[in-house]
C-alpha cells in the first residue's frame, strides 16, 4: 500500500509523477494523432507526395522492365546529382559556436569559454555530423527533416547525450502549429519500432497487457505456457507521444509537458518530460552557524524554522521552459502548417520527367537503322524477308530484276539540333534551379566579373538553405547539450579537444559550468567557411593575402606553426633544411654534423638542386661535401622526391664524383652510395685508385632514378 506522503514530512515524492488517468489520456492521444494525421492527408496528400519524391531521387521512375524492346532506355537522374551536389556543400564544413558567460566578470568569461571550445568540439562530432546530413538528405523528401536527442546512460563512463535522426512517415507532428518549432506544438508522436520481447524488457509490469495486445498484430500466445523467442522477436510498433497537458491548481492553470508511452490500448507508461528538473534541489543558507545534520533534521520533523536559515531550491535547467526534444529542420515554411510547403526536389520533378521524355527520344532516333523496301516484282515472299538479317554486313542478297526498281530504302530519323538544344537547355535549368550549377563549376560567360556575380548568387541561395537547416538544426543540439549536461552531468567529464596547433587538450564540463544566461551564438556557417577559403584562394593568386590568413581561411590545421615554416623556408633555406629536414635543432647544429663550410655548401647547393636549379660543380670537392651529398642521397627525403628532380642530383652527384675521382684519390668518392660516417679533416684526395673510383657507379636508393 502506497503511503500518504502528506502525512509524513520526510516522505519524498517523485517529481516526474503525471497524475492523469490512463484511459482518458489514452483516448485523448488517440482522437489527436488520427486528427492531425488526417489534417496532414487531406490537405497536403503527404503520403502519395513523398513516395513520389523518393521515386524519382532513387531514379526509379523509369521501369525499364516495361519498355518494349525497340523502346529506348534512358534515365539522366540530375535530381539525385543536384541533392548530392548540394549536400557536398551544406555539410562540408560544420559552422563554428561560441558560448557568452551567464555571468559578468572575468570569471565568468573564462567559464564561457571553455565551454565555447568544448560544446564546438562536440559539435563537430562524426555522428552529430551524420544525423545532420540523414535529417538533411531527408527534409525534401517528407517535407521536413527530424532529430531526436536524448540521454542515454550507456555511452561512456556517466552517460552522455545521443542524437537520432527519424523518418518523417514514423513522424505525426501537430499539424494546426504554424511553426516547426517543437515548443509550439500540443502533440508529437513517433512510431516505434522494436521487438516484442524488447518491449516487455522495458516495461516489465505491463507484460500481461503487452501479450494481449498482441493479438492485434497476430501473436497470440494464450495456448501456450511460454511465449516462444521467435514470436517475441516479432518486429511491433508502439508509440512515444510526447504531449502538452494542463493541470489545474486551485484557481490557476499549470503547463505540463509530458511523455507517454502506447501499445495499441495501453499505456505502458507516462511521466513528466524527463529532460527537465521539476523538483529541484533543496539548499540551505546559514547566516549564523553551519547547520548540522540533526538541526535541519529536527526543523523538518517539528516544521519550525531555523534561526537564521533560509531555504532556495535550486533548479539544474539551461531551457526556460521544457522543450519536446525533437528538431525539424525545413526550407520552404510558409507560416500555414510545421513542414514545408513545397521542397526543391518537387519542384524538379516535372523538369525531370521532360528530361526523361526528351532523351528517350533521342535516344531512339539515334538507334534507328534504314528501312528497306521491297517490290513483290523482286521475287522475294514475306517469309524471305522475315529471315533476312538486314543489319548482318555479312549477309548478301540476290533479286531478279533492277535492283533500283525493286529495292529501295528509307532513311532514318536522327534527332535534330533543337532537340539536342532543348536537352541541354532543361538540364542546365534544373540545375539551376535546384541551385547548384555554381558548384558543378560550368558557370560559363565573357568576364571574370561576371562569373563572381554569378557564382555569389548561388552562394546566396545556398547560404540561406544551410542557415535554415544546418546551422539551425546544428544551434538547436548544443542547446540540447546544454540543458542536459545542467541537469544530468553531476560527474566530471573531459572532452577532448584538438587545437589550430594540432595540440591536443582535455577540457573539463560538467553541470555546474553551464550558467543561466549563457547564449548559444553560431559564428561562421559551413557555407562562409566555403566562401572564405574561396576568396583566400583568390587572394593568394593576387599576392594580396598574407600566409597566416590564408592557412586560417582555408582551414588548414596549425595556421601559426604552417606560417612560421614558410617564413623560414623563403628567409633561410639551410635553416629551413636543417630544422625540418634533417631534424636539427638549427644551421648551426647541422654544420656541427657536416664538419664545416664544405658540409653547408653542400646542403646550400642541394636546396637549389631541389628547386630545379644547377649549381657550379666545386673546382675540389671534399670529403665532408661528398659525404653530405651521399647522406641526402640516402635520406627519406630525397626518396619523396619528383623522379625528374632525383634524375638532376644524381647526375649532379655524378658529376662530384668524376671530379673528384678526376684530380686525385677522394675517400668519400670511393665509398659513395654506401651508408657511413661523414669524413673527419678536410683531408685531399691522392692519385692512387683514379680509374677505380671514376668507373664505381654511385649506390642509388631503391625507387630512385639510376643513370650514373
Amino acid at each position: 500500500m502506497q503511503e500518504d506522503a502528506s502525512k509524513d514530512p520526510i516522505l519524498i515524492q517523485d517529481p516526474l509523477n503525471l497524475e492523469i488517468d490512463d484511459k482518458e489520456l489514452i483516448e485523448i492521444i488517440e482522437d489527436k494523432l488520427k486528427k492531425n494525421e488526417d489534417e496532414f492527408e487531406t490537405k497536403y496528400h503527404l503520403k502519395d507526395r513523398r513516395e513520389k519524391n523518393e521515386k524519382y531521387y532513387l531514379g526509379e521512375q523509369v521501369d525499364t522492365k516495361k519498355l518494349k524492346g525497340y523502346e529506348g532506355k534512358w534515365l539522366d537522374n540530375v535530381i539525385w546529382e543536384s541533392e548530392k551536389q548540394l549536400k557536398a556543400i551544406s555539410v562540408a564544413k560544420m559552422p563554428d559556436f561560441i558560448v557568452t558567460p551567464g555571468i559578468q566578470g572575468e570569471e565568468g568569461q573564462k567559464i564561457a569559454d571553455d565551454v565555447s571550445k568544448v560544446i564546438d568540439a562536440r559539435s563537430k562530432k562524426r555522428e552529430r555530423r551524420q544525423v545532420l546530413t540523414m535529417a538533411f538528405k531527408r527534409e525534401p523528401i517528407d517535407y521536413f527533416g527530424t532529430i531526436k536527442w536524448l540521454w542515454n546512460p550507456e555511452i561512456g563512463e556517466h552517460g552522455d547525450i545521443e542524437y537520432k535522426w527519424v523518418l518523417g512517415e514514423d513522424i505525426v507532428l501537430d499539424a494546426f502549429s504554424n511553426t516547426n518549432e517543437a515548443t509550439g506544438m500540443d502533440i508529437i508522436g513517433e512510431r516505434l519500432h522494436c521487438s516484442l520481447k524488447e518491449m516487455i524488457v522495458k516495461f516489465p509490469d505491463k507484460e500481461k497487457d503487452i501479450l494481449e495486445e498482441a493479438k492485434k498484430d497476430g501473436l497470440n500466445f494464450d495456448k501456450l505456457d511460454k511465449p516462444p523467442e521467435k514470436g517475441l522477436a516479432t518486429i511491433v510498433h508502439p508509440w512515444e507521444v510526447w504531449f502538452t497537458w494542463y493541470s489545474k491548481a486551485g484557481d490557476k492553470w499549470e503547463r505540463i509537458e509530458g511523455v507517454a508511452w502506447k501499445y495499441h490500448k495501453t499505456i505502458l507508461h507516462k511521466m513528466k518530460d524527463p529532460n527537465w528538473d521539476w523538483g529541484g534541489e533543496r539548499k540551505l543558507f546559514s547566516y549564523k552557524d553551519l547547520l548540522s545534520e540533526e538541526k535541519v533534521r529536527e526543523s523538518v520533523l517539528s516544521n519550525q524554522p531555523i534561526d537564521g536559515m533560509r531555504e532556495e531550491k535550486i533548479y539544474r535547467n539551461y531551457f526556460k521552459n521544457p522543450e519536446k526534444p525533437y528538431i525539424f529542420m525545413c526550407s520552404d515554411l510558409l507560416g500555414k502548417s510545421p513542414i514545408s510547403v513545397t521542397s526543391r526536389i518537387e519542384q524538379l520533378i516535372l523538369m525531370q520527367y521532360s528530361l526523361d521524355d526528351r532523351g528517350k527520344v533521342i535516344q531512339e532516333k539515334l538507334a534507328n537503322r534504314v528501312k528497306h523496301v521491297f517490290s513483290k516484282e523482286s521475287g522475294l515472299k514475306a517469309e524471305d524477308i522475315e529471315e533476312m538479317d538486314l543489319n548482318d554486313p555479312d549477309e548478301d542478297i540476290l533479286i531478279d530484276g533492277d535492283v533500283n526498281k525493286v529495292h529501295g530504302v528509307i532513311p532514318p530519323d536522327l534527332p535534330t539540333a533543337q532537340e539536342f538544344k532543348d536537352y541541354a537547355d532543361t538540364r542546365d535549368r534544373m540545375f539551376a534551379k535546384g541551385g547548384t550549377n555554381a558548384t558543378r563549376g560550368e558557370i560559363q560567360s565573357d568576364t571574370a566579373t561576371s562569373n563572381q556575380i554569378a557564382r555569389e548568387g548561388n552562394f546566396a541561395l545556398d547560404d540561406n538553405l544551410v542557415d535554415e537547416t544546418i546551422t539551425y538544426a546544428a544551434e538547436k543540439m548544443v542547446r540540447a547539450d546544454l540543458q542536459l549536461t545542467k541537469l544530468r552531468r553531476s560527474e566530471e567529464d573531459f572532452t577532448e579537444v584538438l587545437g589550430e596547433d594540432g595540440k591536443t587538450t582535455f577540457y573539463k564540463f560538467q553541470r555546474d559550468m553551464i550558467n543561466d544566461g549563457m547564449q548559444v551564438i553560431a559564428t561562421a556557417s559551413g557555407t562562409d567557411k566555403i566562401k572564405a577559403e574561396r576568396r583566400a584562394i583568390e587572394l593568394a593568386k593576387l599576392k594580396m593575402i598574407d600566409p597566416h590568413t590564408f592557412y586560417r581561411d582555408v582551414g588548414a590545421s596549425d595556421p601559426m606553426g604552417r606560417t612560421m615554416k614558410l617564413m623560414l623556408f623563403l628567409q633561410s633555406p639551410a635553416e629551413y633544411t636543417a630544422k625540418y629536414g634533417m631534424g636539427l635543432k638549427d644551421s648551426q647544429a647541422m654544420g656541427n654534423k657536416l664538419n664545416g663550410e664544405n658540409g653547408q655548401q653542400a646542403l646550400l647547393d642541394i636546396q637549389q638542386l631541389q628547386q630545379g636549379q644547377q649549381p657550379n660543380v666545386p673546382q675540389s670537392p671534399t670529403a665532408e661535401y661528398i659525404d653530405t651529398l651521399n647522406k641526402f642521397i640516402q635520406s627519406s627525403e630525397f626518396q619523396a622526391l619528383s623522379p625528374q628532380i632525383q634524375q638532376i642530383i644524381v647526375q649532379f652527384a655524378k658529376q662530384v664524383v668524376d671530379k673528384a675521382s678526376g684530380s686525385t684519390e677522394n675517400p668519400a668518392a670511393q665509398n659513395f652510395g654506401a651508408e657511413g660516417q661523414p669524413q673527419q679533416g678536410n683531408q685531399q684526395p691522392t692519385a692512387t685508385n683514379t680509374s677505380a673510383v671514376a668507373t664505381e657507379t654511385p649506390q642509388v636508393p631503391q625507387g630512385s632514378t639510376r643513370n650514373l
